[in-house]
């Protein structure tokens, strides 16, 4: 599997699909994506319009810093918020491995948690991958480069992952950790401007198919920050849903106090 929005198909978040490179899973010997990394949006286009594009059920993200509330809008592929504050150059988040609950012989299902950046044409993040296929569930790491995707760590459920990505003069450095574990490993990738920045649950897909989302546990992201500052402060936020037709499968509880963390709700399987 792999995430379809654009993460990751992507990653986090209104997100937004960006290619067809499929990575074959060895646990379990079948292909699944980042939904998010199926497509990659038109010239001039930001998360929020590839979702549009999609057929997501939103207009572009055209916010204001000065809104009392952060705007609600639905998606099919993705659910958390999406910052389109202007100069991002860093984001980082800890987050929890969400843990499939109800996993059998009879299923083809997946989910995962995502931080990634988006530009015009380009996307790039990390997040955990939670799959089941036929009884076996499995979690991975995933990297996310305009469609390219690597596992370069097995993971385990409620496992902490700590993931930054940060634009540098030369490329895009991701680093991520198991806190855990203590397993840690980076990449450097080509650099492109972005636009946004996702932070939350992606679907994921298998080849252009995106899977049943699978009961899963609630789980938290934390230390969310923009530019070093926290993800409430970002603005303009936009806060997404992951809906199948009228019914919420996935949504972002409330920022804590300081700003900095919220739970991804599981709602409904599909």
């Amino acid at each position: 599997m792999r995430l379809s929005t654009v993460l990751i198909g992507t990653v986090l978040i209104g997100t937004v699909p960006i290619g067809t490179v499929l990575i074959s899973t060895a646990l379990i010997g079948t292909s699944m994506t980042l939904a998010a990394a199926a497509a990659t949006p038109p010239a001039g286009a930001s998360a929020a319009d590839a979702h549009a594009g999609n057929g997501d059920q939103f207009a572009p993200l055209t916010l204001t810093a000065s809104s009392a509330r952060i705007p609600l809008e639905k998606s099919k592929s993705t659910a958390g918020y999406i910052s389109a504050k202007s100069g991002i150059k860093t984001v980082s988040a800890t987050f929890e491995v969400p843990e499939i609950t109800n996993c059998t012989s009879s299923e083809n299902t997946g989910m995962g948690p995502v931080v990634i950046l988006v530009g015009k044409n380009y996307f790039v993040g990390a997040g955990a991958e939670a799959e089941c296929q036929s009884g076996t569930t499995s979690y991975l790491i995933a990297i996310n480069h305009n469609g390219t995707e690597t596992h370069p760590l097995t993971v385990s459920a409620k496992d902490k992952i700590s993931v930054q990505v940060t634009i540098g003069s030369k490329n895009v450095e991701v680093k991520i950790e198991d806190l855990t574990t203590g397993h840690k490993t980076s990449q450097a990738l080509s650099k492109r401007k972005v636009t946004d920045a996702e932070f939350g649950d992606d679907s994921l897909s298998e080849g252009s198919k995106q899977v049943p989302i699978p009961k899963f546990t609630d789980h938290e992201f934390s230390s969310a920050k923009v530019n070093g500052k926290v993800l409430r402060d970002a603005s303009p936020l936009l806060d997404e849903e992951l809906v199948k037709g009228k019914t919420v499968l996935i949504k972002a509880g409330a920022f804590n106090k300081a700003g900095d963390s919220f739970t991804m709700l599981f709602e409904h399987a599909s």
